[in-house]
């Protein structure tokens, strides 16, 4: 088991688009780490998710679409809803979620209900699950610049996995990140950064160049 965090995301090295990088791996979480509702020392077990994704648009305005995430439903069919609970400002407060993974014809409704916070100087967003299935997942968005002009987009989810007897690990590992964490965050990043592309072109703002 690796301990050690993640490098620091760096730009694939050939082009856009499809170019989505990810992993998916279980390691022991430092205690400089995001908080979760349980503490380490009582969590043998934790998961983790990273799903990365380039476009050519600029960071501020894939932060913007990042971040207001009312307008989700409108821009990413798999989103069946977002709304708060309780408002605290913009992309900030208790949020409630809603969205289809499916499997092949089949849609599997996901619901989920978070703490959302944003740094927009650092161009992050956090959010804590706080009820549904993934109660306690931490997740964290980042907006990282890259030379050409274009944006590392990244999703972080952390989780110590459901509170279930013996098959809670399992189900963690091999069912609910890999075919549902990742899955949805996958299309999520890829429909974020086709709006923010889109935006961008509206904008007039010159793209970064590269090859879909």
């Amino acid at each position: 088991m690796r301990r050690a965090g993640p490098a620091r995301p760096r730009a694939p090295r050939h082009g856009y688009g499809d170019r989505r990088h990810r992993r998916h791996d279980v390691r022991a979480r430092s205690a400089a780490a995001l908080p979760l509702e349980r503490p380490l020392e009582s969590r043998e077990h934790a998961l983790r998710t990273i799903d990365e994704r380039v476009t050519r648009a600029a960071p501020d305005v894939c932060f913007q679409v990042a971040a207001d995430v009312e307008r989700w439903p409108e821009i990413l069919p798999h989103y069946r809803w977002v709304r708060f609970v309780r408002r605290d400002g913009f992309a900030a407060g208790l949020v409630e979620m809603a969205a289809w993974r499916r499997f092949g014809p089949v849609p599997w409704p996901t619901w989920w209900i978070s703490e959302m916070t944003h740094d927009s100087a650092r161009r992050t967003v956090t959010y804590q699950h706080v009820y549904g299935i993934t109660s306690g997942m931490d997740v964290l968005w980042e907006v990282t610049p890259l030379d050409d002009g274009g944006s590392l987009l990244r999703i972080v989810h952390d989780w110590p996995g459901p509170d279930w007897p013996v098959i809670g690990g399992f189900a963690a590992d091999f069912v609910i990140g890999p075919q549902f964490v990742s899955a949805i965050a996958g299309r999520t990043l890829a429909g974020v950064a086709a709006e923010a592309e889109r935006r961008a072109a509206q904008l007039g703002k010159p793209a970064a160049e590269g090859s879909l």
